[in-house]
């Protein structure tokens, strides 16, 4: 069992520094800052766990002194009953304790002032930006609600009117995304008030591993897969399974059935208690069609399929019209993928769910997780763990096509890299596929100058070397005699095999048979991460010892 740090910030380099930028802040221990500040309204964008009020709580901790840092999150007036004057109120508390002692002395008391929302608009904001306070309202998407949309709008417009009289910052988020993007469209009073947009994503896999290797789990790689299957990207999941009392007793747990056993318990009791967790169902308010399309995906199809295969009800132009758009939106919670040659034939392209929890919720908890009335789920009490952890084992090997995936698209000699590479006319797909695309002859279309070609197994002894090889020139052959089927078959093509770990026994067959073997502790060491590190672990592992490092080289700054 390999030693544990305690939880920290992760990632989040290029992010940190554009917010460094757009609030004129610098994190000094002399706490200077150069030049003059300017008013500025920041819209943060980002979905339910991916670590937005973390990220604004660091800015805080980092932030120089005599820099006044507010956080005020906005409650829902229905559950809590508070209203804009108990909101203010906090302000000028929280304003306190930032440093700007006595300001409540500076502006009119509650009583004198007509209304709250005057005394929030004309007094208290005015006076916090004036002295350059950072004010950022947390689920903001309850500003509507709270009737406080408006006075948020004349607030940016009289500060943009004199940006150097009001040097503060105002940063606007929430975690409800359709509510929260409404406020900004054509028709909305914030149409066009942001000066700037910062959009926070899921974690890259290196900043994934970087956080696994320091919490001890990526010593263990199947551990890993199974986490990074429950969890993706997603800072929250990951953290709660580090630091809450609901996971803490799986951390001493060494036989790895057992700990998948129990890990899957516990997340069902997450689940069956906290129907929030589930962000389909609770935050992210898709139309009901979509939603059923996902539970039946989930349920049926977790690896995709092809929309000439959906159920008749889902394979309307108008119901495919409406998937499609809601497929390139914010959340991306479904993702649509054409063949490798495209087609003008649309039905062989394949959908699927793009987010690695909904998949794992809605495939291995499909009972908790069902079609229902009302917002279309139903959470049932429990699903049979030992039918749960048979679900995983499945689920799992899909999963690392997609972690394979996520590795080569961090690579510096990768333009572009997918999962489930499928094309007409031949059975099955390509597991794995990326290529480096430069331009071509005519310097304006992309051709590929490398391709990388992926069969993925989470057992390692299940590669079938020849079956794969005669697959994949079977493939290329058939792509068709085009101008772009060509381009394709004329690349440099490079064969990987790709499992949970390999010894050297089938790192070598591997090698021999004209394949790179990549598994789980290849892909932290292509990142620069030592995944067992040798002062802190007493984990040994014949797959770890005396072979080469990967051929493939990421690069870049991790997220």
């Amino acid at each position: 069992m390999t030693e544990r740090s305690p939880w920290r910030f992760y990632g989040r380099n290029k992010i940190r520094q554009k917010l460094y930028r757009a609030l004129e802040i610098q994190p000094d221990p002399h706490g200077r800052r150069g030049g003059k500040r300017q008013f500025a309204a920041i819209r943060l964008h980002g979905r339910r766990g991916t670590g937005k009020t973390r990220l604004l709580t660091t800015l805080q901790e980092e932030a120089p002194s005599g820099l006044p840092f507010i956080i005020q999150e906005l409650p829902d007036p229905v559950s809590t009953g508070k209203r804009v004057g108990d909101i203010t109120g906090d302000l000028l508390q929280k304003a306190e304790i930032a440093g700007l002692r006595g300001i409540s002395n500076h502006v009119r008391h509650r009583s004198s002032c007509p209304n709250d929302d005057w005394w929030f608009r004309e007094e208290v904001m005015p006076a916090l930006l004036k002295l350059g306070a950072v004010i950022v309202f947390d689920e903001f998407h309850h500003a509507r609600e709270l009737g406080m949309v408006s006075d948020v709008k004349q607030v940016i417009d009289r500060c943009r009117y004199n940006r150097l009289f009001h040097p503060g910052k105002i940063v606007l988020m929430g975690s409800h995304q359709q509510k929260f993007d409404a406020l900004w469209e054509s028709t909305a009073p914030l149409f066009q008030r942001n000066d700037g947009y910062i959009r926070l994503h899921q974690w890259k896999l290196s900043t994934v591993m970087e956080m696994a290797a320091e919490q001890g789990i990526l010593a263990s790689p199947g551990k890993f897969l199974t986490l990074w299957t429950a969890y993706g990207g997603m800072p929250r999941s990951w953290e709660r399974y580090f630091t809450a009392d609901s996971h803490a007793h799986l951390h001493s747990l060494q036989d790895e059935n057992q700990w998948r056993r129990q890990f899957l318990a516990s997340e069902m009791d997450v689940l069956s208690d906290e129907g929030e967790h589930f962000d389909a169902q609770a935050w992210i308010q898709l139309p009901e069609e979509q939603r059923d399309l996902i539970l039946w995906l989930g349920h049926n199809e977790p690896r995709g399929v092809l929309f000439k295969d959906l159920p008749p009800k889902f394979r309307s132009n108008q119901f495919r019209y409406e998937t499609e758009k809601l497929s390139g939106n914010r959340l991306r919670l479904l993702m649509v993928n054409g063949p490798l040659i495209p087609l003008p034939d649309k039905s062989h392209d394949k959908i699927l769910i793009a987010d690695q929890t909904t998949i794992f919720q809605t495939n291995v908890f499909r009972e908790i997780v069902s079609p229902g009335k009302g917002r279309g789920f139903r959470f049932s009490p429990s699903t049979d763990i030992g039918l749960a952890v048979a679900r995983m084992n499945e689920l799992e090997g899909r999963s690392l096509e997609r972690l394979a995936a996520a590795f080569l698209n961090e690579s510096e000699d990768v333009s572009w890299a997918d999962s489930g590479i499928n094309q007409p006319g031949i059975q099955g797909d390509i597991d794995v596929l990326g290529a480096k695309m430069v331009l071509g002859n005519d310097g304006l279309l992309s051709v590929p100058r490398k391709i990388w070609l992926g069969s993925s197994k989470r057992n390692a002894d299940n590669h079938k070397m020849i079956n794969t090889r005669e697959f994949m020139d079977r493939f290329f052959r058939n792509l068709g005699s085009n101008a772009k089927a060509k381009r394709w078959q004329e690349a440099v093509q490079k064969r990987v095999l790709f499992s949970v770990s390999f010894d050297s026994r089938k790192r070598n067959e591997a090698g021999q048979e004209g394949f790179q073997a990549i598994d789980i502790h290849d892909m932290a060491r292509g990142f620069g991460i030592e995944p067992i590190p040798v002062a802190k672990s007493d984990y040994t592992a014949e797959e770890d010892i005396d072979h080469s490092p990967p051929q493939i080289k990421p690069s870049g700054p991790r997220m």
